[in-house]
């Protein structure tokens, strides 16, 4: 579990990050786009990952991201 008060530490880090509500969630974004969400409810992150990346990043026992079970197939996978 992550809190809020460190992912936007993190988050903000890097440039032209913008912050806002989406649906039930934060959404953080880069001209737009969002490429993190964070639930309140569960504080978990949803990041947005290519392919290649969910690969290299959800293979392997005990990691903490796994792909996203309500997104199916797609550039989601979760922390």
């Amino acid at each position: 579990m992550i809190t809020i008060d460190a992912l936007r530490k993190y988050i903000f880090s890097f440039p032209e990050v913008e912050e806002a509500p989406h649906f039930e969630k934060i959404s953080f974004r880069v001209k737009k786009k969002i490429f993190v969400t964070y639930s309140h409810s569960n504080h978990t992150i949803t990041l947005k990952l290519s392919l290649e990346e969910q690969d290299v990043f959800s293979s392997g026992k005990g990691n903490a991201i796994f792909l996203s079970q309500t997104h199916g197939v797609s550039k989601v996978g979760q922390l």
